[in-house]
């Protein structure tokens, strides 16, 4: 697998990752820094449950390896706050091109 160079991922965004619900309302780990290159683009994708369109408003391109659960709220560089939907993963399978992470966003 090749990584992408840190150049790639200018931007810093915050994530509290989705622990689950409990008795109060849902559950979010403490806040870590997260490096990639965040796109405000609307894109339509499916929704992992119900397989319905959705839309996502901008997308996370992050280093391999990352990991953001859905439900996780993401604080954008902007200062804005956005709740991730799903992750896709690229992996070159062994050939000599780069892999990464994409976390869609509401």
């Amino acid at each position: 697998m090749t990584l992408l160079p840190t150049v790639l991922f200018p931007h810093t965004v915050t994530v509290e990752a989705y622990r689950g619900p409990g008795a109060y309302g849902p559950l979010y780990s403490t806040a870590t820094n997260l490096r990639c290159l965040a796109v405000d683009e609307v894109k339509l994708i499916r929704d992992p449950t119900t397989g319905d369109q959705v839309t996502s408003s901008a997308q996370l391109y992050c280093p391999a390896g990352t990991s953001v659960p859905a439900q996780s709220r993401v604080k954008m560089p902007d200062g804005s706050e956005r709740t991730a939907m799903r992750t896709a993963t690229f992996d070159a399978g062994g050939l000599p091109l780069p892999s990464s992470v994409v976390v869609y966003l509401q």
